[in-house]
Formats: structure tokens, sequence, C-alpha cells
């Protein structure tokens, strides 16, 4: 309702405005005819005489006139007059689905060093033993210069009693292939390793038979410690030999 009336307002504004410009209009027409018509020369005189009081105060009527339009214009295109528009509703975007390209890459689990198998130091031992068992069951079979050649390291040292130390197999083959003919043989006792059954050593008693110029049979008696190194392939080398003398058994002490 009050929207209407307003509106109705805002018309008889216009109308009037209107009627304004049309009456200027024709006092502006009035004014150009005067100049042919004595009537309209009358007239002009009349506005001459005038008083400019009255000028001015229909100037300032003219002038609120206009100002009161303006207003009365201003309110009919005020925003708060108009009826309120509903913004658009907002659509939800729907949510973004995964991409079915995509491949669950699982986590790489941390590599841990795999702990070394533990060693049974026993049967290390008994394995040594059982290398210098060899060793001299070798020496006795095929004489002492191929049996050093065989079971020794590379350069391995021998300290044999009344011996210079010699190293390395070959040499020690070369001096006990030129020395007197005999047999040498040993039994071990005991025997150790380290703890990563890597070096180990074994120590006993061994007889020695030679012939003299005479050709009767000398033995001579002695002990012995072999330090031993196991290669890569597991298998037991001698690195150090060293025998010193001993007395017969018979007048050894218990």
């Amino acid at each position: 309702m009050a929207a209407r009336t307003q509106e109705n307002g805002c018309k008889k504004v216009r109308s009037a405005i209107k009627s304004f410009g049309r009456s200027g209009q024709f006092q502006m027409k009035a004014a150009a005819d005067s100049r042919t018509l004595p009537q309209a020369r009358d007239c002009r005189d009349r506005l001459r005489a005038t008083s400019s009081a009255g000028f001015w105060s229909a100037a300032v009527r003219c002038r609120l006139v206009v100002l009161a339009s303006a207003f009365l214009l201003s309110a009919c295109t005020y925003p708060g007059t108009r009826p309120a528009v509903k913004p658009p509703e907002k659509i939800a975007s729907p949510a973004p689905q995964a991409s079915t390209n995509d491949v669950a890459v699982p986590k790489p689990q941390p590599v841990t060093a795999a702990a070394p198998p533990e060693l049974n130091l026993e049967a290390e031992r008994n394995s040594l033993l059982e290398a210098d068992l060899s060793f001299s069951r070798t020496c006795e079979e095929k004489g002492a210069a191929q049996a050093f050649y065989e079971f020794f390291w590379p350069d391995g040292v021998s300290l044999t009693a009344g011996e210079p130390p010699i190293r390395g197999r070959e040499a020690i083959k070369v001096h006990l292939a030129a020395g007197t003919p005999g047999f040498f043989r040993w039994q071990p006792s005991a025997a150790d390793v380290s703890q990563s059954a890597d070096v180990g050593y074994t120590w006993g008693t061994g007889i020695l038979q030679t012939k003299g110029p005479d050709e009767k049979l000398r033995i001579g008696y002695c002990k012995y410690v072999s330090v031993w190194k196991k290669q890569n392939s597991g298998r037991w080398k001698v690195v150090l030999f060293s025998t010193s003398p001993s007395p017969p058994p018979a007048e050894r002490r218990p």
C-alpha cells in the first residue's frame, strides 16, 4: 500500500514538472510574438514595470519547485523502497572424487640386517682338532715337505727347534725336502678358537724319527704349538708352527 501511494506521488510530481515546462514555453512564445502584436507590447511594458522584488520571488519559487521535484524523484528511486531481491543460492559443488588411476604405493619398511647365525664354538674347536690330526697323518704318509706345503698359509712361518725361522710354504718345502730323511708325527692335546671362529690354535706333543750315519734309528721328542687361520672357503691353514725339545714320555712329569 505504501509503495502504491509513493508511486502516485511520483506521478503527480512528474505532471507538475511537465506543466511548469509548458507554461514557461508559452510565456516565451508570448514574448516572441510581442514584436508584432500591440497587445503583446502592452504586456511587455507591464512586465517591465513589475518590481524587482516580484521577479526575484518568482525565481525563488521556481528554484524551490525544482529542488522539491528533484528530492521527490530521488525518493522514488531510493534503493530502500525497492523490493528486496533474494540473492541466488549457492549450489554446493560435489566433493572431488579420488582418481581411479591412483595406485596406493606401500610405504617401504626399513631394512634391518639379518643377525649372523650364532656360532657353535665347541663344534669349531673340534673342527680345528680334526684339521691338526689330518696335518699329522699327511706328514707321516707323504712326508713333512709335502704336508707342510699343503697345510701352510702362503706366507706362514716355521720355527722348528734347532733350525732358523723360515717364512713361506715354498721355502719350507724346499728346506724339509733337503733335510735328513725320516718322518714326523704328533698328537694334539687341546685346541681353542676366537669368538668369531676364524682364528685358533692347537698344541700337543710330537715325535721325530730319523736315521743316523750308521743307519741306526734316532728318535726325538718335542712339544709344539700351531696357530691357525680359517680361509674364506672354511678350511683351516697354519700361519705359525713352532716346536721345542721335550723329554721322553717316561721321563715327563705326570
